[in-house]
Formats: C-alpha cells, structure tokens, sequence
C-alpha cells in the first residue's frame, strides 16, 4: 500500500535520510513531511498515528459544516453526517487526498466568508503540495469573487505559498533533484499496460474503473443554467472537481 511506504520514508527522514537523495517515492514532500512529523510525534506507536489521522478527517468534517453554514445551506447537518461516514469507508487513512481535504475546505472557508483571500490562496497551495489537482479548485473562487482585488489576493496567496514551497523543496534536494522528479512524473503518467489501445478506449476505461463515470452521469442530470451565484459557484465547483478526479 501507498500508506505504508509513506510510513517508511516518513520514518527515514527522522532517522536521517534525505528526501529524493536516499530515499526516492515521486509524490510531492508534503505527505512524507507528515508522516515525519507523526513519528516524531509518536514514534513507531502506529495506533496513535491512526489516530491522527482520523482526526485530520475530523476536521475535515467540522470545516466542511462551516463552509455549508457559511453558505447558507439548510441541510447542513446530514450533508456532514454523509461526509464522515464516507470518510469513515476509508480503508487507508494516510493519503495525500485526506491531508490535501481539510486545506481545500480551510481556503474555502476564509474564502467564502471574505476573511482573507490571501490565506485562502495559501492554503490551497498546500493542498496543492498533497494532491496536485487541487490547484483546479481555485477557479470556482475566482469566479465566486466579484472584485478585482480580491481575485488578485487569492492570487498572490497562492502563487506566493508555491514560490515559498518551490524554493525549500530546491534548497533541501537540489534542483537537478527536483527536475528529475518532475521527469518521473511525465514517465508515471504516460506508463499503461494497455497502451496499445486506442486513447477513447483507454479513457472510457480510466473513468469507469475510477467511479468519475458514476458522478459524471449525476453532474449531468442535475447541470442547468445557474439561477443564483450560489448555483454557478456549484457549477463551476462540480466542473473542476471531475475534471481533477
């Protein structure tokens, strides 16, 4: 399982190893950092980075039930039941999605609620430093925002958290390291079993063994012309968020 090798390279670096020098995964460092951080935390006391770890969805759920009060949903409160139980199905707790979760829903918050644009902005870089797609659930907020200077902060928040991240990540592995890891990407995402298939027939494949298929069927019988910004935030959230799926 991914969880156990992030466990591993987590366990590593406390004990000394060099992130992409000695020891090599080609996700991006924030989910090894936290897994570092539960071992100095806990050390190799695994239950109670379980339970860490359930309580990273914990909050989850409680920023998602500020989000839906912030927007004025009724039916907040069996949506954030649905939420933790969905969140309880999980078979593996350590994944970068469920670390990149409560930092997507922290950006909203401050987002939706106009307390700082900026801090949104950073915090869906950092979800971002967990799970790559996440950078797409900045345009809903930008088309949420109706002002200028509000769409430039959330901007700046995020470019300038990336620039920062970015800049750390050189400084610890190098750059040579970190263009190598970018390579790796590239050669991940291109790698298929069943390249020789045509690329409709790969793709319809990849969406239904996914579940997108499933939601992609629900968005479309529920998509209409937005009524109310609220609708078109929804629209514009549900757009990005197959698309990253």
């Amino acid at each position: 399982e991914d969880a156990a090798l992030f466990e591993y390279v987590g366990r590593a670096i406390v004990h000394g190893g060099r992130l992409y020098v000695d020891i090599w995964d080609n996700k991006l460092p924030s989910i090894y950092l936290v897994n570092a951080l539960w071992q100095l935390l806990f050390g190799e006391h695994y239950g109670l980075h379980k339970l860490a770890e359930v309580a990273v969805n914990a909050l989850s759920v409680g920023l998602f039930a500020v989000v839906l009060r912030i927007m004025g949903v009724k039916a907040w409160a069996p949506a954030i039941c649905a939420l933790a139980w969905t969140l309880a199905l999980a078979t593996v707790l350590d994944a970068a999605e469920y670390y990149a979760l409560p930092c997507i829903l922290l950006a909203y918050a401050l987002a939706l609620s106009r307390s700082s644009a900026v801090g949104a902005g950073a915090a869906l870089a950092i979800a971002t430093s967990f799970w790559i797609p996440s950078l797409l659930l900045v345009i809903p907020l930008l088309a949420d925002s109706d002002s200028k200077s509000t769409r430039r902060s959330l901007i700046v928040g995020f470019t300038a958290a990336a620039v920062l991240y970015a800049s750390a990540m050189i400084a610890l592995s190098g750059f040579a390291t970190i263009v190598e890891l970018v390579h790796s990407w590239c050669s991940y995402l291109t790698f298929t079993r069943t390249s020789e298939r045509p690329f409709v027939v790969r793709f319809l494949a990849g969406i239904t063994w996914s579940g997108v298929g499933i939601l992609f069927l629900v968005f479309a019988m529920l998509v209409r012309k937005p009524r109310t910004k609220r609708e078109r935030f929804g629209l514009w959230w549900a757009c990005c968020a197959l698309a990253g799926a």
